[in-house]
């Protein structure tokens, strides 16, 4: 009964795990090593669902011919145990890193712990090493069973900890993933070396990566690439649902904001400095307003900034943390050019219009009658 339930659960897992696979059909392997090594981590996952599902399958079936199959796929079961955790640990250091030849001088050692577990566990066939199956067909742990259970960790920890140790330098918008991912498999991976029959790691790997892509498609869907801010097609469903479903109980207030000058950062210092200024930009204006507010890449080099519940002193301190904030980068910063800004805001309630692309067009405006009365030394 116990192996039924588990084929189903392992069935179920490889189900999702080939629909994010085809779900990736359309990219180019070839120019994104990032996500050929997510694929790898899929595929080996998927490899080893099936294994699992057929370890059950065949114990203790009798017969020459069940007997072979068994530990034929007990012998690829643990080979490539140590794999999917591998390719976790690359796949963490290229999304830290962006690096191909780091990644091509961490396979020596890593491929070195695979092959070395690929030995032992052909050794294991009828030599009880990591694991042993008896003449009833009927398997058991070996006595260095516990040297692959290490040798799979061991890329999980390192990996964890090198997160850890690098979180400073990674974006927020992968940070957590990258810490929350070994978590639930090491969790499952536990309870199965401590109760023999449980049967749980890989369907905690696949819980894993399945957060993983919904994580990555959310950031595609909602997020601008360059500043990690909200972007356009999301500003525009928030801000027509906040004006369909205001009852006039909260304030709502708008802040357009403009980079001065960005042409010329862009003529005189090249577009790669240009997106390091709008990088910039974004996180001056994140440390200028509170957690919850809204902030988004309007287009271009403009930005908007949505606030809720505010009343006018609030509206103009975030106003003043943007210029104060903005002062200090300038100051503290090295770059052989000064972030300045044109700013227009307003509230809805006081501007009386009925739609959002009215409002988003009045402060549109005031922003930009705010530019002639602003110089900016390039």
């Amino acid at each position: 009964m116990l192996e039924i339930l588990y084929t189903e659960l392992n069935i179920f897992a490889m189900i999702i795990l080939i629909i994010i696979m085809v779900s990736m059909r359309n990219i180019n392997l070839k120019y994104f090593l990032g996500h050929r090594m997510y694929l790898y981590i899929l595929l080996s996952n998927t490899l080893m669902l099936l294994f699992d599902s057929m370890m059950w399958s065949l114990s203790e079936k009798q017969g020459l011919v069940f007997y072979g199959l068994n530990v034929l796929f007990t012998t690829l079961y643990y080979i490539a145990c140590p794999l999917t955790c591998m390719f976790w640990s690359l796949f963490v250091d290229y999304q830290i890193n962006r690096n191909f030849t780091r990644i091509k001088r961490l396979l020596v050692p890593f491929l070195s712990l695979i092959i070395f577990n690929a030995v032992l566990s052909v050794l294991s066939i009828g030599n009880n090493v990591l694991f042993y199956i008896d003449s009833n067909n009927h398997y058991t742990r070996g006595i260095f069973f516990n040297l692959m259970v290490a040798i799979s960790y061991f890329f999980l920890i390192y990996s964890a900890i090198y997160v850890l140790v690098k979180r400073k330098q990674i974006p927020k918008t992968i940070l957590m993933p990258l810490i929350l991912f070994p978590i639930i498999p090491t969790i499952g991976g536990i309870i199965q070396v401590l109760f023999f029959g449980v049967s749980l790691i890989w369907i905690s790997m696949t819980l894993s990566l399945l957060i993983i892509y919904i994580n990555t498609q959310n950031e595609q869907i909602y997020t601008d690439f360059l500043t990690g801010l909200y972007n356009r097609r999301q500003f525009d469903i928030f801000i027509e649902d906040k004006f369909k479903n205001n009852n006039g109980d909260k304030t709502l207030a708008g802040i357009m904001i403009d980079i001065n000058h960005f042409k010329s950062i862009n003529d005189n210092f090249g577009h790669l400095t240009g997106d390091k200024a709008l990088e910039e930009t974004a996180g001056i204006l994140k440390r200028s307003v509170r957690k919850d507010d809204f902030v988004a890449r309007f287009g271009g080099d403009e930005f908007i900034i949505i606030l809720e519940d505010v009343d006018s002193n609030t509206l103009h301190s975030v106003i003043d943390r943007i210029n104060e904030n903005t002062r200090t980068f300038n100051h503290d910063s090295a770059n052989p050019y000064e972030i300045s800004f044109s700013i227009g805001y307003d509230f809805t309630n006081e501007t009386d219009m009925g739609k959002a692309r009215d409002f988003i067009h009045h402060i549109d405006d005031l922003m930009y009658q705010s530019k002639p009365d602003h110089k900016q030394k390039v």
